[in-house]
């Protein structure tokens, strides 16, 4: 092994080699570092496996508190060897296969994401820092009771000269820009992109906090506004992709673009999703601290990407405002909403076209999250925490790439008929 420590950490990601294997987390919001080869391992709890070569990596970005995201590109001969990759430190609720079920892999370069079969991967103990001297006391901090720190090990076969591996499938701020650009190319009418928010890293990184308005032409003050924000959580990506979701069947809606407009914010924090991390974001001296989590700091909002997006929203005052998630330990919907029959209304709505089980979760946690601080603030009546799935697909979805997208458009429909069903009582 190396001897890495939490402080030697630094971001644009890592190239080691290994014969010729070469294990490459430099790629756009890569995450991965301290590569090793370890010794070749037998495995007692997977039928079939052998031992081959061993590499091991770590996904934790310098002192965050949280890792379970990683993407990087494994180069070789691509002549179907087989190796073992083993990611030494994740955590959170769970220690399972199927918690780690959202794993997939790319032959392509990234345009066809390939669930990775849960059978070629165990559950292992964590690899603490053990070569990270005086480092002990940041190993015994590192979780807590719902995130228990554990590795997972992977056999993959390297069937290409090129192969990305990644846990969950990456939705990336150049993937956010060329969507975004396309959306606005297609529709030149309707889409209007603009910068909603910067971060502390956005200068440096050159990507900001977009935001894109979908309506149809012509004045929109009089129509229902509706805002929805992903990607306050960098690794969620089902949520990013349920977005994507929402403003494709809003784009393909005329009599919705005349009703409403909508704006949509893809990626909020978008310093975590190019730093490779998790839940926070980063702070301004990159390595001096663990960042803020967004979603749970919107009562102070210590970040800039919050106070910028928090001027715009008393601007708003969205009739509907949807933060959109993902629970990676989790098998329904949790949907966070104040009880009222307005918001029953909007839940029935959307239960009739959801193909996954949507369960009232309670109020939005006070007075943390963004759609609580929202209706506290008198800046909407409709706030919702939505936690898409992250681990389940849709029937008939080839990926989770795709079953994440349907599940926004199904989701739009049902915020969207929840809205048209007030507005007929009303």
């Amino acid at each position: 092994m190396t001897g890495w420590s939490y402080e030697d950490w630094r971001p644009g990601g890592e190239r080691a080699s290994f014969g010729d294997v070469t294990l490459d987390s430099t790629l756009h919001c890569g995450n991965g570092h301290d590569f090793a080869q370890v010794r070749a391992r037998e495995s007692r709890r997977v039928t079939g496996w052998k031992a081959c070569p061993t590499y091991r990596f770590r996904a934790r970005t310098g002192l965050a508190p949280y890792a379970w995201r990683f993407l990087l590109a494994i180069d070789s001969p691509g002549d179907g060897r087989e190796i073992v990759l083993e990611v030494a430190d994740f955590n959170h609720e769970g220690r399972t296969p199927w918690h780690e079920s959202a794993t997939t892999y790319s032959l392509d370069d990234g345009e066809t994401w390939l669930p990775f079969d849960t059978g070629a991967l165990e559950i292992v103990d964590w690899t603490p820092g053990a070569h990270a001297h005086g480092h002990e006391a940041i190993d015994a901090a590192y979780g807590d009771a719902s995130h228990v720190p554990y590795g997972v090990r992977y056999r993959l076969k390297l069937d290409a000269p090129r192969v990305l591996f990644a846990s969950p499938t990456p939705f990336t701020l150049d993937y956010r820009d060329r969507l975004l650009a396309r959306f606005a190319e297609e529709r030149p009418d309707v889409v209007a992109l603009a910068t909603v928010a910067r971060s502390a890293h956005s200068d440096a990184t050159g990507y900001p906090v977009t935001m894109a308005r979908l309506t149809a032409p012509g004045s929109w003050a009089d129509r229902d506004r509706v805002l929805i924000v992903a990607g306050e959580h960098p690794a969620e990506s089902a949520g990013l992709y349920a977005c994507e979701g929402f403003m494709r069947e809003a784009l393909a809606r005329q009599d919705w673009l005349e009703r409403c407009a909508f704006f949509f914010v893809p990626v909020l924090n978008v310093d975590g999703v190019f730093f490779g991390r998790t839940y926070f974001n980063v702070s301004p001296g990159i390595t001096d601290g663990p960042g803020v989590n967004l979603s749970a700091t919107w009562h102070e909002r210590p970040a800039r990407e919050q106070q910028d997006l928090w001027r715009f929203l008393q601007e708003l005052r969205p009739r509907l405002l949807v933060s959109l998630h993902n629970g990676r330990h989790r098998n329904r919907m949790d949907q966070f909403c104040d009880p009222s029959p307005e918001t029953a209304a909007i839940n029935d709505a959307l239960r009739a076209q959801l193909g996954f089980e949507l369960v009232d979760a309670g109020p939005p946690r006070a007075p943390a999250r963004l759609p609580r601080e929202a209706i506290d603030q008198g800046l909407t009546k409709l706030g919702f925490l939505t936690e898409t799935l992250l681990l389940e697909r849709l029937p008939g979805s080839p990926s989770f790439r795709d079953s994440y997208v349907e599940v926004g458009r199904q989701l739009a429909r049902g915020y969207i008929g929840g809205l048209d069903a007030l507005n007929e009582v009303l």
